[in-house]
């Protein structure tokens, strides 16, 4: 496993190898040596300009990463759907796009956000990755912006053709699959065994479920003002209620033994 403590082998050696395992920590590190393309603009002294790449002139003696040196079959990411991150991209991003390879996948069991109706927020993360994927549908050279602003206006607006449209765009380059799909895998066999809890197991989870207990009823009584607004029910104090089920399970299986340390 590559924990980025050393320097990668130049890219003859990795060459030799079918698979090549690094981590989104090692391509953030050699992010700031740049892209092959900055390293043959400063050798040949052409004064162009090119996208991101003045952000590494403190670096001018600094090699291209070998990763960046070898055209690569196939560039698979673990936890694909982080390539698709709206707004500014991530320096794991940027070295991810610059690695030459032939086909690229994106392996992830994350839903993409379904915000799409209130601020296409899941619409965006899905360009961010279809540009990472290289897919030129909404590159800007293909009347990508237009193409992805008339598609979100129609998912806005409960369009069903929206809805067709980014199917069958989707069925393009997606391969799903779930539990069913793989025949080798055997459905799971539950049981069920019962063990006792401990003296200090039972104190703690009978303090913790009175003061639940007392949360629910004093909140609950009818007064000159109210306390709903502080019961566990009610759907602000979720996170409240939450931790308080947590720290009930937590009670159950040996949670009596944390010891707090500072």
């Amino acid at each position: 496993i590559d924990e980025c403590n050393e320097e990668l082998p130049n890219e003859v050696f990795l060459a030799k190898f079918s698979i090549v395992l690094t981590t989104t920590k090692r391509l953030t590190a050699e992010w700031k040596n740049g892209s092959f393309e900055e390293h043959l603009r400063k050798s040949t002294k052409k004064s162009y300009r090119s996208f991101n790449y003045d952000v590494f002139n403190e670096h001018r003696h600094s090699s291209p990463c070998p990763l960046l040196k070898v055209r690569w079959l196939r560039l698979v990411v673990d936890e694909g759907h982080s390539m698709g991150k709206k707004g500014p991209p991530t320096n794991s991003i940027d070295f991810s796009s610059w690695i030459t390879s032939d086909y690229r996948w994106s392996m992830t069991g994350t839903p993409t956000p379904q915000h799409v109706a209130r601020n296409g927020y899941g619409l965006g993360n899905l360009i961010g990755l279809l540009k990472f994927l290289k897919f030129q549908y909404f590159s800007t050279s293909h009347w990508g912006e237009e193409r992805c602003k008339s598609l979100n206006k129609g998912l806005k607006e409960g369009q069903l053709a929206s809805f067709f449209r980014l199917r069958q765009l989707l069925n393009l380059f997606m391969v799903r699959h779930t539990k069913k799909d793989v025949e080798q895998l055997h459905k799971p066999i539950f049981t069920m065994t019962c063990t006792h809890m401990s003296a200090t197991e039972t104190l703690a989870y009978d303090t913790l479920v009175s003061a639940v207990q007392m949360n629910l009823v004093t909140t609950s009584m009818k007064g000159k003002t109210s306390g709903q607004q502080d019961s566990l029910l009610n759907a602000r104090q979720g996170r409240h209620a939450k931790r308080a089920l947590s720290n009930i399970r937590l009670a159950c299986s040996g949670g009596t033994r944390v010891v707090p340390t500072l």
